[in-house]
């Protein structure tokens, strides 16, 4: 069994929370991992049959919609163009779009939890330029610094994509309107379905009634699942939540009723404020990008996002 619908990205933009609504829903099955990003790299093309063990049907019976929720595609020049030789161009894209900026903090913050951007945030984002184009290449130039001091570390992504720094690029990875082109020009307009963070948060039953039309499934067959969203937060001791993480009774103590809430609220914290001064920089930088997608996609996203 083989996808039919991918969840392609952006990261930290509410695919995880995407993901768990559609994995609930009777007609549809997620693949298992949530991200095999087979696509993301070339020699798994000879493997097939492994991807295809990533779905299995649900009680037996093949479902209409068979996901996979791998954000690495969306930024992946190969892609799109290796999935439609694989598995032709019958496919369908979703894409949770969010506010560049904020995405691009939250992406920082997703490595440096792991321990895999050791730079501060001002290290990684106080460019020297206001040009995007300009920034862009101190991006890269910074990334590739930090690898050379020991500053990044790549070992978790080396054998699982052609690119193992992809997703330390935080700036680039937040100019969407350049990716959903390339899932347009492969697959066409009408097989790709852009959702916004702000609608998944704010306004969930008139996005995911458009996602069922999207996906010809029940609407009312979706559960709510917004208690489970999968916000970035840091360890506040990071020894004791490993030690914790490896306690035998750890998976019974999980189903306690308020345990995942305790957890959380004693073990971790959120990520520090980014100082205003540095998200207006970041904001001029991307504000281009966001009218060239607000064109493209015919919303408002200057007044969305409150670029305007």
């Amino acid at each position: 069994m083989l996808p039919n619908t991918f969840i392609a990205g952006a990261q930290k933009s509410g695919t995880t929370t995407l993901c768990r609504l559609m994995d609930r829903h009777p007609e549809v099955v997620l693949s298992n991992p949530k991200e095999p990003a087979f696509f993301s790299r070339e020699s798994n093309i000879s493997a097939i049959d492994s991807y295809e063990r990533c779905f299995q049907p649900r009680n037996g019976v093949t479902p209409r919609v068979i996901v996979d929720g791998s954000t690495a595609y969306m930024v992946d020049p190969s892609a799109a163009p290796r999935m439609r030789s694989i598995l032709g161009g019958d496919l369908r894209f979703i894409f949770c779009l969010r506010d560049p900026t904020e995405r691009m903090i939250s992406a920082y913050w997703h490595q440096a939890k792991k321990g895999q951007d050791l730079r501060s945030l001002d290290q990684v984002f106080s460019f020297r330029s206001n040009s995007l184009e300009e920034a862009m290449i101190d991006e890269e130039n910074r990334l590739r610094s930090a690898i050379d001091s020991g500053l990044i570390k790549t070992s978790a992504y080396l054998g699982r994509f052609d690119d193992p720094l992809w997703n330390f690029r935080y700036l680039r990875n937040s100019l969407y309107a350049s990716d959903l082109d390339r899932f347009f020009k492969n697959f066409g307009r009408k097989r790709v379905k852009v959702i916004f963070f702000e609608d998944l948060i704010g306004a969930l039953a008139t996005m995911l009634a458009s996602l069922a039309i999207f996906l010809d499934i029940d609407p009312a067959a979706f559960p709510n699942l917004l208690d489970q969203r999968n916000p970035t937060l840091l360890a506040r001791a990071p020894a004791l939540s490993l030690a914790l993480r490896r306690l035998p009774g750890r998976r019974i103590m999980r189903r306690l009723p308020g345990y995942q809430r305790l957890h959380r609220l004693l073990l971790y914290r959120r990520p520090p404020s980014t100082t205003p001064q540095l998200k207006d920089q970041l904001r001029l930088l991307v504000a281009p990008e966001v009218v060239r997608l607000q064109d493209m996609l015919n919303r408002a996203l200057l007044t969305l996002w409150s670029y305007a």
